[in-house]
């Protein structure tokens, strides 16, 4: 091929981009009208020239589009449509119109492309769309159009005299396909269009015969629904993975948010299209499937929490506030309930299937932190936030047709009471659910605008206290019955769980699937899960000075970091004053290192056989490599402590008195390993319990050497007092976390 192109461009005598080369290419195109199996390969390389030729034209040299004009190459490209010509010629003849719209840069050279209504010829041809790769090339080919639009370019592809718009109209068709990519692509498509300000473009996507796409989107949504239902039904049977729910949960959070950006364009009218589509035909058929038993009741909690929380169009979460929380004559309750009093019905039984309970508080979780929500119809079930009680205030029946009569008597439905015994009923739950109904209980008690928490009812306080005591209860038996650097290896483990999923995004704790996986919790660690339960609890109760009192009944309390992750005095990296600090020197090397026993030559003077004061320390040895006479390599350190960490410090030569801190390590976690044949060092070895592995994380592992033995020995003990007292610190410290008296 390379060899014919040469042989027609006149071998070496023709530049690469040049006019001539482009008349070349068109006479070739011209020679070679109809188009089989023999002349294939030569159009679909002419094709890709011509693309390489026109889009360096548009940045170097205006006469080829002159040409391209003359030459009327886009009638080259329409005779290539005319013909039963195989589908990798359109692929390339497709590809080679992507390649020049998307490169265009000069608007000139973008109007003569688009002129003479060629391109809308093209793209609506009949083309083998059941060829998944040309579908693949023809939505591409519609995206990249897309991405050109503005108000001047939409008019080569919009016909407002005639109402016709076909590349939107063809992109359309392809909304559901199961290619997530095409629908992805088509997505794209449709935001540009809908971006474009012209009111008869939006009268067109609105009005015409194009806006039952809006229809097809929602019962698109509802299709979504069923099949999340099928394959969480898999699931539980082990019948499918974890991840492909996972995928299945994204594809319609993808959609929804997709939903969410049709709203956000502000098309006067299509917010009523779209919102009387997504109720009847999402929503009611929905809740009216599962109420039939059609739909799992878990599967559909979860996909309204992940509606309620994504929209923000008022109108839409009006409509579906109003289906919840008013008794719809189209969706057939027993005992005349509405949905949310299902809702907590589920919560007050107590019924042991956690999945129902997680995913009926993700709904209740997304209706409080949704801010569009009419704050009237919460507060009616005594769900409203703190954080929006002004603006109930500020509401009147006059003003608001949405207004409803608020239940004066709600002890039936004391929300925080439901909440507050579904963690005192003593079953284990999720880790994501305790963290689900302690952000409710924080929305509900804390209005952070102005930093304010109001008293709490006096059930609220008894049933807070009998949390509370019942958790302190379970970790005074655990700390009595096991070492305070376990418990302590413990209670890091779960803070550190506790402060990753305090800071997790709301959306991401709504989204999690396995709330659909089993109404049954296997393998969980009772003593963890005690454990979290009480960080929540203190975190909760220690959040504001109120409850303290109330619940605490103190002013003041130790914060759990202060125990859990203490501060050192130095990082690493950080200058140390040594000076009127006793140190300790020493040489680190590797575990695995065996350095000779000293001899009588060895350089040991009686200062170095002590404990020596750091005011003495400048003119010592630090990053220099010094060799005694057995021929071992030393790096020399020094030592101090404080009262929860190790430091080994380098010392400044260039200042006396100071040092440069290089490891850091928490006596806590601290191992001591001594051998009787090398009685001149000791091993170190701090390690870390991690949350999803057996293996503890080794922190620092290392052998230091010191000059004499009776200095390691004495070494030694220093350490495993150190030890002892930082234990004996950290036994007080959560002695008054755990109220334990001495």
């Amino acid at each position: 091929m390379r060899k014919f192109f040469g042989t027609i461009f006149g071998g070496q005598n023709t530049s690469k981009f040049s006019l001539e080369r482009l008349n070349q290419l068109c006479d070739l195109m011209e020679r070679n009208k109809i188009i089989d199996e023999n002349n294939s390969e030569i159009i679909i390389e002419t094709l890709r020239l011509i693309a390489e030729l026109l889009v360096w034209g548009d940045k170097h040299n205006e006469k080829f589009w002159d040409l391209f004009l003359e030459r009327n190459i886009l009638f080259y490209f329409l005779n290539v449509l005319s013909q039963p010509t195989a589908n990798h010629v359109k692929k390339q003849l497709i590809q080679t119109l992507s390649i020049m719209v998307q490169n265009m840069d000069t608007a000139n050279s973008l109007y003569f492309l688009l002129s003479n209504n060629h391109m809308n010829h093209i793209i609506e041809h009949e083309f083998d769309l059941k060829d998944e790769e040309l579908l693949a090339y023809y939505i591409n080919f519609l995206k990249t159009i897309s991405l050109k639009f503005d108000k001047s370019i939409i008019q080569f592809f919009f016909d407002s005299y005639n109402f016709k718009f076909p590349l939107y109209d063809q992109a359309i068709k392809f909304c559901d396909h199961t290619d997530s990519m095409i629908r992805i692509a088509v997505r794209t498509i449709t935001l540009n269009t809908y971006s474009v300000n012209d009111p008869a473009l939006h009268n067109y996507i609105v009005t015409s015969s194009s806006s039952s796409y809006f229809t097809k989107l929602s019962n698109f949504l509802y299709k979504q629904f069923i099949l999340l239902n099928e394959v969480v039904l898999k699931a539980r049977e082990n019948k499918t993975s974890i991840r492909n729910l996972e995928d299945y949960s994204a594809d319609i959070l993808d959609h929804i948010y997709y939903l969410k950006d049709i709203y956000n364009v502000n098309i006067q009218g299509l917010d009523d299209v779209l919102t009387k589509s997504i109720i009847q035909l999402s929503i009611k058929q929905l809740l009216n499937d599962t109420l039939q038993k059609k739909i799992l009741m878990e599967t559909c909690l979860y996909s309204l929490a992940q509606m309620f929380n994504v929209f923000s169009n008022r109108k839409l979460l009006n409509e579906m506030s109003n289906i919840l929380f008013l008794k719809q004559d189209d969706i057939i309750i027993e005992n005349n309930e509405n949905f949310i009093e299902i809702c907590f019905k589920i919560l007050k039984q107590h019924e042991n299937n956690q999945s129902l309970i997680s995913t009926c508080l993700c709904l209740i979780y997304s209706l409080i932190v949704n801010e569009n929500i009419p704050p009237n119809l919460l507060d009616n079930y005594g769900i409203l936030p703190k954080i929006r009680i002004k603006e109930l205030r500020q509401l009147s029946p006059s003003n608001n047709e949405d207004v409803i009569e608020i239940n004066e008597d709600k002890e039936d439905n004391d929300f925080i009471t439901i909440i507050l015994n579904l963690i005192e009923d003593n079953q284990s739950k999720r880790i994501n659910t305790l963290h689900l109904i302690f952000r409710i209980l924080f929305e509900m008690l804390f209005d952070m605008s102005i930093n304010k928490v109001d008293k709490l009812k006096d059930n609220h306080v008894k049933l807070f206290k009998i949390i509370l005591n019942n958790s302190l209860d379970k970790c005074r038996k655990y700390f009595n019955e096991i070492d305070i650097f376990e418990f302590l290896d413990y209670f890091q483990l779960e803070f550190s769980q506790f402060q990753r999923l305090f800071s997790t995004k709301c959306e991401l704790l709504l989204s999690d699937t396995t709330v659909l996986l089993s109404n049954h919790l296997d393998n969980i660690d009772k003593m963890k899960y005690d454990i979290h339960l009480f960080i929540l609890i203190y975190n909760l109760l220690s959040s504001h000075i109120v409850l303290m009192n109330q619940v605490l009944e103190e002013n003041d309390i130790l914060p759990l970091t202060i125990a859990i992750h203490p501060k050192p005095e130095y990082q690493v990296g950080d200058e140390a004053i040594l000076t009127n600090r006793e140190t300790i020197r020493c040489c680190v090397t590797s575990p695995q290192s065996s350095p000779s026993t000293p001899t009588s030559s060895s350089p040991t003077t009686s200062s170095s056989r002590k404990i020596q004061k750091s005011n003495s320390l400048g003119s010592l040895p630090s990053n220099n490599n010094n060799n005694n006479n057995n021929g071992y390599s030393r790096n020399d350190r020094h030592l101090f402590f404080d009262d929860n960490f190790l430091y080994i410090v380098v010392v400044d030569v260039n200042r006396i008195g100071y040092g440069i801190v290089e490891e850091l390590i928490n006596l806590a976690t601290l191992q001591i390993k001594t051998s009787e044949q090398n009685r001149f060092s000791m091993r170190l070895i701090s390690e870390q319990k991690q949350l999803y592995s057996s293996l503890p994380m080794v922190l620092f592992d290392k052998k230091l050497v010191f000059d004499d033995f009776k200095i390691a020995k004495e070494v030694k003990t220093i350490l495993e007092n150190k030890m002892e007292d930082c234990k004996l610190f950290k036994k007080q410290q959560f002695k008054k976390i755990l109220k334990i008296n001495n």
